[in-house]
């Protein structure tokens, strides 16, 4: 019998991986955060296993795009190169710590990014959708 499985595009398969990997901390620091002295609420324990949960990975988020910021820049790479890397560091940065500053930064830097780079892909994207 032939299968029927579509394959998963690795797009998906990311995304599905970093939710899955969100939960499985989320998990561990719900654990954490009932067992921890002094007790908590449950409401409470698991506002505050979120709380630790989104600075955790996005700590992790902005030490992992920083340090590839300085690679890029250590080996001379161009700005394009460098640049890709700017959103991902300040959503780690939003993530650690709720600051309208990285707010806005965020914002301005995906607005450019899309009108610069992603506006013909979108219309593009669009055209395809409504012929089909």
């Amino acid at each position: 019998m032939a299968s029927c499985e579509l394959p998963i595009p690795l797009a998906m398969k990311t995304t599905l991986s970093i939710a899955f990997l969100f939960l499985l901390v989320f998990f561990v620091m719900v654990l954490v955060a009932i067992n921890c002295e002094p007790r908590v609420p449950g409401a409470e324990a698991i506002s505050v296993a979120l709380q630790w949960t989104m600075h955790l990975l996005g700590g992790i988020v902005a030490t992992v795009a920083g340090v590839g910021m300085l690679i890029v820049g250590a080996t001379h790479g161009s700005f394009q190169r460098q640049i890709v890397l700017a959103l991902p560091l300040l959503a780690g940065l939003l993530l650690l710590s709720a600051n309208w500053g990285v707010a806005l930064a965020l914002g301005a830097v995906a607005a450019v990014w899309i009108f610069k780079y992603g506006a013909a892909e979108i219309e593009r994207s669009a055209g395809t959708t409504k012929s089909s």
